[in-house]
């Protein structure tokens, strides 16, 4: 951390790149440290990744249980057509953008798609490219 003159917040640098925050938010130093540092040691991009991950599980984070308990009644239940109309878009948006169908086997991306509707449980990569790219 570093003292700023006439602030109260600390500043922070990068010890790997030097990169200096004027006002160092712990959020963004570990995402830092996970994604754009390409002088970080790769044990240390992964423990961030990893506290990334679980900050993100926290309870101060979560919905109330009132919340939880409507979104999970609301999406539990998804429909074949629905499973099968996602799985379609998902495939157009990976060919179509060029991304790897290694993404879909990420846990950022499965709680990415558990964010957006519990129920949906997206393919495997390899029958993301297989079964469904030939469909």
């Amino acid at each position: 951390m570093i003292d700023i003159p006439n602030d109260s917040h600390k500043g922070a640098e990068c010890s790997f790149c030097s990169k200096v925050w004027k006002r160092g938010r712990p959020n963004e130093l570990k995402a830092h440290l996970a994604l754009k540092g390409h002088a970080v040691p790769f044990n240390i991009k992964m423990e961030c990744l990893n506290m990334i991950k679980n900050d993100s599980n926290t309870p101060a984070e979560q919905p109330s249980q009132r919340n939880v308990t409507n979104e999970a009644d609301n999406n539990d239940l998804i429909s074949e057509e629905r499973v099968a109309k996602a799985n379609k878009a998902l495939v157009r948006f990976f060919v179509c953008c060029g991304v790897p169908f290694s993404l879909v086997d990420s846990p950022f991306f499965r709680d990415f798609t558990k964010s957006l509707c519990y129920g949906y449980e997206p393919p495997k990569r390899t029958t993301l490219s297989n079964k469904y790219l030939n469909t």
